[in-house]
């Protein structure tokens, strides 16, 4: 077993696409009373196809009466279906902790569904709801009414650093260890994972290669705020890989230390809705279709009431790895230009635009040149992709539906170079050059009962393919390389959309997906999902594809695959997710349709 570390600096993302904190939105909103009010210190975006009645509040009791307790500013009520949990209807009594869910039935009056006990600090309160009223406070905040509520807002806190100060996937809580230095406060928190995942048969029974891995990782975090207007955060993580069983050869463990994202950030410029973030960072969209990923670059961002854009200039200077800070070939001189601009007019409607210019500037060898055996690019490329995405919420107060459309162009020019052993170097064996004109679009709806219950969902997506390799033009598309393809319809997993065990890239290839989820408990869930492949163009390679085994390139049905997600979110601090996946490979794969592969992972993390 191997050893890792690294160490990495976190940007945040941004899920929706204004400043948080207008009227309608659902916002999870975390204060501490200061003085005789109510003052933020986070806020978290919620779900806004749910009922706009439903709330939540979190507090002590400040007053007991005949049927209700009041929690801060929020009377609570209950009736005789309301569920105790941990606590008797007998046992309420001033200074007593306690989570409520239920239905707004008045400005400041909640009929509670479900009252529980819970252990909170105090002078803080939790209120989740819909925003009913903003009101700009004399100093720079506002005031937002939710649940009846009024709490002060500092405007750093709706913004891009202030919003959300780790990866959204991330459950830490909500009281995390707060330290002053140089008169400031510092934040620290992270995480234990541990994750373990097997894999059956994932080159379709063509040799021994069962094997199960685990992971181990240790995060630790750091925000601290510059200013009032600037801050920075740093993680770190230590961590292990090691396969626990392998059918066939020698267990392989790796390891590496490596260099993560360090960035610092400064909001409002002069003033101004204009913020500037500089350093290695997070890009992240919300259905990460165009790019998650880690990047030394500088970003300018604008943040509007009602739309947000932002323009980045992304240049590796090193590598990873802190061992050895070289670049790896196929990142050298390559410069990218990232840009998104989002307008979200009406919870129901949101439009928004991407766009990517990728220009490896590197020098290409030609036919038989020799190059360092250090210097294997085996592609040089000029790329612009742009595209668009539609989405939003529709909500009739008995069902509600979530829709995306995206759509996405690729044109430009790509060499490709095939190498062979000359020496101590390589020889330049192959180059073609190619035009390159692909398209991708990617669609679907999500219908969920107000009330709860099952979430449907179906989607399509499609990207180009090339039957034509000889013309000069490659008319596959191909994905911008800073992809995840992961995200989360209704539950409270995230997962890879096009497939837990395959994962493709959407080049050359047809998807057909179907979705049944259904809440659990209080914050878990589980998903069963199929996945349904074909090929545009029959060819001999699924790009991106984690098989390890190729279709004959005979016939264009690749097989389909069922996904299970069960994700358990019910306590502070531990989250648990287990995946099973399982492909059986279609016409295309000839003497092998048929076959079966599976995974199973399971994923643990504590958060502190």
């Amino acid at each position: 077993m191997t050893f890792m570390a690294s160490l990495t600096l976190v940007a945040p993302a941004v899920t929706a696409a204004q400043e948080l904190g207008h009227v309608g939105q659902r916002l999870k909103v975390t204060a501490r009373r200061v003085g005789t009010r109510w003052t933020a210190v986070r806020l978290q975006e919620r779900n806004p196809r749910v009922d706009i009645r439903r709330g939540q509040v979190e507090g002590r009791v400040d007053s007991v009466a005949v049927g209700y307790v009041v929690i801060g500013p929020v009377t609570v009520q209950w009736d005789d279906s309301t569920r105790f949990v941990g606590i008797r209807r007998t046992e309420l009594r001033e200074d007593v902790g306690l989570k409520v869910a239920g239905v707004l039935v008045g400005p400041g009056v909640l009929l509670a569904r479900t009252v529980e006990h819970e252990r909170i600090g105090r002078d803080r309160l939790t209120v989740l709801g819909a925003v009913s009223a903003v009101a700009r406070d004399r100093g720079e905040g506002v005031n937002l009414t939710v649940l009846g509520v009024n709490v002060l807002v500092p405007d750093e806190l709706r913004t891009f650093a202030g919003t959300v100060t780790r990866d959204p996937d991330d459950r830490r809580p909500e009281d995390q260890l707060t330290v002053r230095v140089l008169g400031r406060p510092l934040t620290v928190g992270g995480e234990i994972s541990q994750k373990i995942r097997g894999e059956s048969d994932p080159a379709l029974r063509s040799r021994a290669d069962d094997r199960v891995r685990l992971d181990g990782t240790l995060k630790l975090e750091f925000f601290y705020r510059l200013g009032r207007h600037a801050s920075m955060f740093v993680q770190g993580d230590v961590g292990f890989e090691a396969e626990l069983y392998r059918e066939a050869g020698t267990r392989e463990n790796t390891g590496s230390v490596r260099r993560g994202q360090a960035w610092v950030y400064v909001a409002r410029m002069f003033g101004t809705p204009f913020a500037l973030q500089v350093g290695r960072q997070r890009f992240r969209e919300k259905r990460e279709w165009w790019w998650d990923e880690d990047l030394d670059a500088v970003r300018l961002r604008y943040v509007g009431n009602r739309f947000v854009a932002e323009v980045a200039v992304a240049q590796e200077v090193a590598g990873e790895s802190l061992r050895d800070l070289r670049l790896a070939p196929e990142h050298q001189d390559l410069r990218r230009v990232l840009g998104n601009a989002s307008w979200a007019p009406t919870p129901e409607f949101r439009l928004d635009l991407f766009g990517l210019w990728a220009h490896d500037r590197s020098p290409s060898p030609g036919l038989g040149e020799v190059i360092p055996s250090t210097s294997d690019d085996e592609e040089d490329a000029n790329l612009v992709w742009f595209g668009t995405r539609f989405s939003g919420d529709l909500n009739d107060g008995r069902a509600a539906l979530s829709y995306w459309i995206d759509g996405a162009v690729v044109r430009g020019r790509d060499i490709r170079l095939g190498f062979v052993p000359a020496g101590d170097g390589l020889r330049v064996a192959t180059r073609t050059e190619h035009r390159v004109v692909g398209w991708a679009t990617d669609l679907g709806m999500t219908w969920t009962p107000s009330r709860g219950g099952l979430a449907l969902t179906v989607s399509y997506a499609a990207g180009s393919g090339d039957d034509d390799p000889a013309d000069g033009t490659d008319h596959a598309f191909r994905q911008t390389g800073l992809q995840d393809n992961n995200g989360r319809y209704e539950g409270v997993d995230r997962f890879r959309y096009y497939g837990e065990l395959l994962r493709p890239e959407l080049s050359n290839l047809e998807i057909i997906s179907t979705s049944i989820g259904l809440p659990l408990l209080r914050s878990s869930s589980i998903e069963l999902l199929y996945h349904r492949y074909s090929q545009i163009v029959a060819r001999s390679e699924i790009v991106g594809a984690r098989l390890k085994a190729d279709p004959a390139g005979l016939a264009p049905g690749l097989g389909e695959e069922i996904d299970l997600a069960l994700g358990l979110e019910e306590w502070e601090h531990l989250e648990m997710e287990l995946i099973a996946a399982a492909f059986r490979a279609g016409r295309a794969f000839a003497g092998r349709a048929g076959e079966l592969t599976g995974q199973l992972t399971l994923k643990v993390d504590w958060n502190f």
